[in-house]
């Protein structure tokens, strides 16, 4: 059963209440009787539509196995409009326990997928409340912000100029969000994101608040460290990643693997940042072998 709902977050310290674009996937048509993965989106600044487009949907993939939330954050997709400045990752992690508390998730039915931004976002859920979850699965994640000045280093060495000049407006925060830019943008970027990628193929459904992005990479992506509370993280994880991810590199995903105690790595060969895009097969067998293995 599917079903559209919007909800409303409390205010908290210094941050405004807002109400928030929800649709979930339930067997019984309210959530919490099994298993829940909530779909964190990344970014900075995309809603859900990522993780349920008409082909390739985790949303629909992974509904016989646990009960499906999505979510458009603070001021994204048809979410309340805020302050740009609410949208920062410590609020992106507080508006998820925020979610779970809403729906009255228990933490024996609480698991969290976040892939890029999102998978971020959840690795700091974890860190800040270990005893909520059941199992998390992070697809492309970082754990801290010297993944920036890999990816700097990666895209100088494999982009074309044009791409080069992209990422200096994704480093600076500086998009203007016209539209001719975000075409453009996909249009060029999407090869390095998705190696099966070719021209005139469709880009990925990545709709983003650009003044969020802008945020995001302008100021609080520069200055988070994850790597001394690792050690706090205590649920099952699965730790994806693309062997050829230029943006997120494979190092940070092994920063997490070493840190996280018990965590599952694998590295997939021919891979980019969208790997699931790339080898959706193979992917949608681990995450599955993952959330069925006791």
């Amino acid at each position: 059963m599917k079903q559209e709902i919007r909800i409303r977050l409390p205010s908290r310290q210094e941050v405004p209440s807002t109400e928030l674009y929800c649709l979930y996937y339930s067997k019984t048509g309210s959530l919490g009787t099994r298993d829940v993965i909530l779909m964190v989106p990344g970014g900075p600044g995309n809603d859900h539509a990522i993780y349920d487009p008409p082909n390739h949907s985790m949303a629909k993939t992974f509904f016989p196995y646990a009960d499906i939330l999505l979510f458009d954050p603070r001021s994204c997709g048809k979410s309340e409009s805020s302050q740009v400045e609410d949208s920062s990752l410590e609020n992106y992690i507080d508006d998820i326990e925020a979610i779970r508390e809403y729906f009255k998730i228990s933490s024996s039915h609480f698991i969290i997928l976040g892939q890029s931004y999102g998978s971020i976002a959840s690795l700091g859920y974890s860190a800040k409340y270990p005893n909520r979850l059941k199992k998390m699965i992070l697809i492309g994640g970082a754990a801290s912000s010297e993944f920036l000045e890999e990816a700097k280093r990666n895209l100088e060495r494999i982009g074309t100029q044009k791409q080069k000049e992209l990422g200096i407006k994704l480093w600076e925060g500086s998009f203007t969000g016209e539209p001719d830019e975000n075409d453009a943008f996909f249009q060029t970027m999407t090869p390095l994101y998705q190696l099966t990628f070719k021209p005139g193929m469709p880009t990925p459904p990545l709709t983003y608040n650009v003044d969020i992005l802008n945020f995001g990479f302008g100021h609080f992506l520069r200055n988070f460290d994850f790597r001394p509370v690792l050690k706090n993280i205590k649920c099952k994880t699965l730790i994806l990643c693309g062997e050829d991810d230029w943006i997120l590199d494979k190092n940070q995903s092994k920063i997490l693997h070493e840190g996280i105690k018990g965590s599952l790595l694998k590295v997939y060969s021919h891979c980019s940042h969208l790997l699931w895009l790339d080898q959706w097969d193979q992917f949608v067998k681990d995450v599955t072998d993952f959330l069925t293995r006791p």
